[in-house]
């Protein structure tokens, strides 16, 4: 007698098919990505690299993390640093992320992040400091979220540092720079930036490169801000909204990563340039008619002569007459806050704020950034996440409240007295997060000189530095801004300062605290 084996039930068939349909292809793709890895097509995209420095397994930077993000012409890098993979009894360790102004734009060898370092050094002598900065140039919220992801496992930091909001607008998947449907789709950007990361997506996405840029031909040059002039967005935009609920989202994500395990997170408001950094560009109301058009423009000249004439009180009348107009204008709102200023009105700083986020050119954090970190830092605050106000303090430490070009080279990068500034600010609550508040001798904090000593900020690093902001102020957007040639003649007069005071001598003295400070720093 003979019996046929039972027939598998359509439900199981279709299980069967599905299986050869999905995951035949899953893990022949698998397959392929392992191989590969194997073969070394493709780079890590992590945030750190496992190294070794004298016989010590050390975490490194890694050079090729941001390349899914801006492509491996663009990508940015961040400062090299070395610290031991095996963190020891004794150290107190410190990651630090943000845009270029953390990572110390135009010159990292000062950055906030090394000025902390000496500090930390200062006050606690017997232990081990280590300060991680990865702050890199225009990199904002979307791409710090996975830097901290990636990297807090590995460095199990004390502190995470967050001191970000500048390029929101300007850097990847801001209004400014993506235009398709990915950025009103925060999942899909997660989704894109996952897969960027394959190996077969890498060697594709290489393959398409070769194709398309011909033999002897060169990439394009990043441009940085000059590829952003034709950018404006609007302070009523629709798409800045969606650009707030992205900050948002990704720094509760970057205060989850930061505080998973022992370690905190420390956020910080972003202080800007509000005095001495005039608009990059002004858009009037989308609604304002021909006719008011031209009323604004005659109040608005009529101002110009007044304030070029010296005659504030009539400057101010005339610019006020056109804000019943048009109050959207940032030049304007500029216009009137410098003229308050100079009229000794508290009110100037209400303009300059205004000024500021009316800017189209949207290049630094405006008032709604500061006030996300705010909310967040209060709800998150039962989690181990602290809050230190740059701004604030900025403005406390700057006449009328107002920061301008002591504490800033240009829009939002630090001058050695506002990177001082920061590092100070950061210092206690980083002190209190590793239990060492109370132990920790205060008064043995350097002074800016003995730092600037430490870090060998000579006059001819000054001096270096100043070439490097006038060929920056000559080029756009700066070149277009309202007091550009007044900010180039500054600029110049210290620069003249700085070459007087070197000479031959001035030479020699910088030669020799490099000598110093190489040999009591290694």
């Amino acid at each position: 007698m003979t019996s046929e084996a039972p027939h598998p039930s359509r439900g199981r068939r279709i299980v069967f098919r599905l299986a050869a349909v999905v995951l035949v292809p899953m893990l022949v793709l698998a397959g392929v990505e392992g191989l590969l890895r194997v073969a070394g097509v493709g780079q890590p995209t992590g945030a750190l690299l496992r190294s070794e420095v004298d016989g010590e397994q050390v975490w490194i930077a890694n050079p090729w993390a941001t390349t899914v993000w801006f492509g491996p012409v663009a990508a940015r890098e961040a400062t090299p640093f070395a610290v031991p993979v095996e963190r020891s009894a004794r150290s107190v360790r410190v990651l630090v992320v943000g845009g270029s102004a953390v990572q110390g734009d135009p010159d990292p060898s000062y950055s906030p992040s090394r000025i902390l370092d000496r500090m930390l050094r200062a006050v606690l002598p017997d232990r081990d400091v280590e300060v991680v900065n990865l702050g890199m140039t225009a990199i904002n919220s979307w791409v710090i979220r996975d830097l901290v992801r990636d990297a807090v496992p590995r460095l199990r930091p004390d502190m995470t540092v967050v001191l970000m909001g500048n390029n929101e607008v300007v850097g990847p998947y801001g209004p400014a720079t993506e235009r398709g449907p990915l950025a009103d789709h925060p999942g899909l950007v997660q989704l894109r930036q996952r897969l960027a990361r394959l190996r077969m997506v890498q060697f594709a996405a290489r393959a398409v490169r070769a194709v398309a840029t011909p033999a002897g031909s060169e990439a394009a040059e990043w441009l940085g801000m000059e590829s952003l002039l034709d950018r404006e967005i609007a302070a009523d935009a629709p798409e800045l909204e969606r650009t707030y609920e992205a900050f948002r989202s990704n720094l509760e994500a970057i205060v989850d990563a930061a505080t998973t395990g022992e370690g905190e997170a420390l956020l910080a408001t972003v202080p800007v340039n509000l005095k001495d950094c005039a608009p990059f560009a002004s858009r009037h109301r989308p609604d304002l008619g021909e006719r008011d058009r031209h009323s604004w423009q005659r109040a608005f000249e009529r101002g110009v002569r007044a304030a070029d004439e010296g005659r504030p009180d009539d400057a101010v009348a005339a610019w006020a007459e056109a804000a019943t107009i048009d109050d959207r204008h940032a030049e304007l709102m500029y216009r009137l806050a410098v003229t308050h200023g100079e009229l000794g009105r508290q009110s100037a700083v209400g303009y300059y704020h205004l000024a500021r986020d009316l800017d189209a050119l949207r290049f630094r954090a405006d008032s709604r950034i500061n006030h996300i970190i705010r909310e967040v830092a209060a709800e998150r605050a039962a989690a181990g996440v602290r809050m230190v106000d740059l701004a604030g303090a900025f403005a406390a430490a700057s006449d009328g409240g107002v920061p301008g070009d002591e504490l800033f080279y240009e829009h939002v990068h630090f001058t050695f007295s506002g990177a001082y500034l920061v590092a100070r600010e950061l210092l206690a609550p980083l002190l209190e997060a590793v239990g060492a508040a109370g132990a920790a001798n205060l008064e043995a904090v350097p002074e800016p000189r003995r730092v600037m000593e430490q870090l060998a900020f000579t006059p001819w690093d000054r001096f270096r530095v100043g070439i490097e902001l006038a060929e920056r102020l000559r080029r756009p957007p700066f070149s277009g801004q309202l007091d550009n040639a007044k900010d180039l003649e500054t600029l110049e007069r210290w620069m003249r300062g700085l070459r007087e005071l070197l000479g031959r001598e001035g030479l020699d003295s910088s030669v020799e605290t490099y000598r110093g400070q190489l040999a009591a720093f290694p």
